[in-house]
């Protein structure tokens, strides 16, 4: 995965600074960490479209956003849960059951 970047919305620069922190330990360069703001709703698919993989966090599902990274025809990464969030999920990507 040298070549990989990870894509992510953060409304803080402060959390965008702690995780480049971390991953600079982990052996990350900035560069490969990529932190966008909400997009303007015209433009939010074009920027899921970037992305070659959509990972979903275990704890917090994409719901919706998995709903938006399908409109852009990103791969969906995740695992089964027991919340109403992965029942929206499930609806939407059958092989996550």
């Amino acid at each position: 995965m040298h070549h990989s970047h990870l894509i992510s919305l953060t409304r803080s620069p402060l959390l965008g600074g702690a995780l480049r922190q971390e991953g600079r330990g982990a052996g990350v360069g900035d560069e490969r960490l990529l932190f966008t703001p909400l997009s303007p709703l015209e433009s939010h698919i074009e920027v899921k479209a970037a992305a070659d993989l959509h990972v979903d966090t275990l704890l917090y599902t994409a719901h919706s956003t998995a709903a938006d990274v399908a409109w852009a025809g990103v791969p969906l990464l995740s695992m089964p849960g027991n919340t109403t969030e992965y029942d929206a999920l499930a609806v939407l990507c059958p092989s996550s059951r």
